[in-house]
């Protein structure tokens, strides 16, 4: 199962489109905000990867990240931090927080095609994580 946190609307939408016309059928698991997520995976939700929106209303991604990385179940969750910042410092804070990767966001749908197949084959497919 993916999951994916994010606050727009949209981008969610987007997203399941782009695995559809990819013909790829994984569950995704849509949560508008940390604090969603935090309680699926804290009452045992899984997942076999999470796409964390950097800046959320409320918790940051950043700081669900280091929730996710203190907790036993999560600690080996591969988590993909994603947002349409290229600036260093936000990519260094992904991986200082111990994010398994960072994401820009694609612009459009060709290219958000092209990620979720990456996502797809890289995390779902070929990864293992036991």
């Amino acid at each position: 199962m993916l999951a994916l946190v994010d606050d727009d609307p949209t981008y969610p939408m987007l997203f399941r489109r782009a695995l559809k016309l990819e013909q790829l059928e994984p569950e995704l698991q849509v949560f508008k905000d940390a604090e969603a997520a935090d309680a699926y995976f804290a009452g045992g939700g899984e997942a076999a990867l999470l796409v964390l929106d950097l800046n959320l209303p409320g918790m940051s991604g950043l700081e669900l990240l280091k929730v996710l990385r203190g907790r036993a179940e999560t600690a080996r969750l591969p988590i993909l931090l994603h947002s349409y910042s290229k600036e260093p410092e936000n990519v260094a804070a992904a991986y200082q927080g111990a994010a398994s990767g960072y994401i820009v966001k694609p612009q459009g749908l060709p290219d958000l095609r092209r990620l979720v197949r990456a996502l797809h084959d890289h995390w779902l497919v070929f990864n293992e994580t036991e």
